[in-house]
């Protein structure tokens, strides 16, 4: 081998080491990376731990931020509910300074009024009565004047005004107590008078409760009945349709009251005319265009689809058919103005007949015979009554107003015919409906949403953006009675 050889395998041997140099570096450099990725993984193990961490106290922070907000909710209340019990503590005190007013305002009336009550010692207990929403124009009370000496309790019954300056605004004039008392005090008297003269007799006689007085100061109205409850006489459930011997009987006695009215009228027709005159009242137009507006919204809203266009086009100058509801056609009675069962008592006899009082005078005007009867059918009676007896309901209330008349003495073919009568209920029937979109917001109202009687009391009150079931069901029953009767065409 020589030298050249020699050199050459040195130089495979220096190549190969080289080689695996390469390859040992090559494999430090795999390594370094391998623990280049460990410690990527470590901290990537680390990152992950501490997110873990992160998250945990985040959720431990979301846990701390619900409990006190949780917490905030619950201060909210305990703070709503102090605001509760201070305003119920505040109106038990109202209460009690308003019973307080009340019983010294009876007890001053009852003394001037009943004059007995000045010759011997008596107490007085009054009880606040709640009509549920059949009433709004006064705060009802009953009394009972308890002697000392052991003589017979008094039972009475005591109307005071509703003290809301809006809602008296809603009258041009606000006379309702002076109207009142003007019935007990003058009118009454005449009815009677007129049937002395004629020996009317038995139940054929219109019978009122007993007035025992009446305070007319305005702001300090008060009027004081003979309580008929304390003889079972009943307020009817308005939230109940009308019954067939219910409705006969309330008819036969706005037939008497009417007769009543033909026969002052033929005596002393000058004195009518002024009683007709002292007796007119109109609601104030602003008030008028505002329940108009309400009223006719929640019709709207109320009656079916199907019926809504026919609905809005009889809306039309819908104020002019509110006044002109009630308006004489031929000859006017004095009418009651707001005939319906929550104003009137009645009392169911053992044959099962109902007897009858009209109560809640306020209200009287010159009117249209029919128009009371037509208030009457169209807020007490639902579209299965009316199916079954409207006819006969109105035939019935001729059929007693012509035998009335005659025990008056008068002829009812020159005085009100049925000729005449009929005429008037087919020109006054369309007026049917403006009766229950005007009046069935009140006679419908719920008792948690009727108006508490006090000086924040408005009209429009009653008439809310949701309508009660009640309200609804009685309102589509009428349009389907339009719709059925041809009133819309």
């Amino acid at each position: 081998m020589n030298s050249s050889d020699i050199c050459d395998e040195k130089q495979d041997i220096t190549d190969n080491c080289d080689e695996k140099q390469d390859i040992t570096d090559n494999c430090d450099e795999k390594q370094d990376i391998t623990d280049n990725c460990d410690d990527k993984q470590d901290i990537t193990d680390n990152c992950d731990e501490k997110q873990d961490i992160t998250d945990n106290c985040d959720e431990k922070q979301d846990i701390t931020d619900n409990c006190d907000e949780k917490q905030d909710i619950t201060d909210d209340c305990d703070e709503k509910k102090d605001i509760t019990e201070d305003r119920n503590e505040n109106k038990h005190i109202i209460n009690e300074c308003d019973q307080e007013m009340a019983r010294e305002k009876i007890n001053k009336l009852l003394k001037e009024t009943v004059k007995t009550l000045n010759t011997f010692k008596y107490d007085l207990k009054i009880q606040e009565v709640s009509s549920g929403g059949a009433n709004y124009t006064s705060n009802l009370y009953k009394v009972q004047v308890i002697p000392e000496s052991g003589k017979e309790e008094l039972k009475l019954f005591v109307k005071i005004a509703c003290p809301s300056v809006n809602f008296r605004n809603t009258l041009k004039e606000w006379k309702i107590y002076t109207t009142e008392e003007f019935f007990y005090t003058k009118l009454l008297t005449t009815f009677k008078t007129i049937e002395d003269l004629n020996k009317v007799r038995g139940h054929h006689k219109l019978v009122f409760c007993k007035y025992y007085g009446c305070n007319s100061v305005v702001y300090e109205e008060m009027l004081v009945l003979e309580d008929l409850t304390a003889n079972n006489w009943m307020v009817y459930d308005r939230f109940k349709p009308i019954t067939w011997p219910y409705a006969k009987a309330a008819v036969t006695e706005l037939a008497k009251f009417h007769s009543l009215s033909f026969a002052f009228s033929e005596k002393e027709p000058v004195e009518f005319k002024e009683v007709l005159e002292r007796l007119k009242t109109q609601m104030n137009d602003e008030s008028m265009s505002s329940f108009v507006k309400s009223s006719t919204s929640v019709a709207l809203q109320s009656v079916k689809q199907e019926n809504q266009e026919r609905l809005k086009k009889y809306f039309e100058d819908f104020e002019t058919k509110v006044k002109q509801a009630s308006e004489p056609i031929g000859r006017s009675v004095i009418g009651h103005g707001d005939f319906r069962p929550s104003n009137l008592m009645h009392k169911i006899k053992e044959d099962g007949t109902v007897d009858i009082r009209i109560v809640d005078l306020q209200t009287l005007q010159g009117a249209c015979p029919v128009a009371d009867l037509l208030y009457f059918i169209f807020t007490g009676s639902d579209e299965e009554f009316r199916s079954l007896y409207y006819d006969r309901l109105v035939d019935h209330y001729y059929t007693e107003l012509e035998a009335a008349l005659i025990r008056l003495h008068l002829d009812p073919e020159k005085v009100y015919s049925r000729a005449d009568f009929d005429f008037e209920i087919k020109e006054k029937l369309p007026y049917g409906l403006t009766v229950a979109v005007f009046a069935l917001p009140v006679v419908t109202v719920s008792v948690e949403n009727a108006p508490k009687i006090d000086e924040d009391m408005e009209l429009a009150a009653f008439t809310t953006d949701k309508a009660s079931d009640m309200y609804v069901e009685r309102l589509n029953g009428v349009v389907d009675d339009f719709v059925k009767w041809g009133l819309f065409e």
